[in-house]
């Protein structure tokens, strides 16, 4: 059997924080995507926070499909 057919938990039995690993990166993908990636802050009382989700749909609201699609 060759090894391009075999399952990673088969060919690396020991590696067990692979799992945890993947898992990891997939909660941090998704903190970053959704937090903020810049505050503006005017005055006192005006304030915005601005992430890659919020962009995405910014832009999508304003009919940029294909800026929004790049940046998704």
């Amino acid at each position: 059997m060759s090894h391009g057919s075999q399952s990673l938990g088969r060919r690396y039995p020991k590696h067990f924080e692979i799992p945890i690993l993947l898992f990891l990166a997939t909660v941090f993908l998704g903190a970053g995507l959704s937090m903020p990636l810049m505050n503006v802050e005017k005055m006192m009382f005006w304030k915005n926070e601005y992430s890659v989700l919020t962009g995405v749909t910014g832009l999508f609201n304003d009919r940029e499909y294909f800026l929004s699609a790049i940046l998704f």
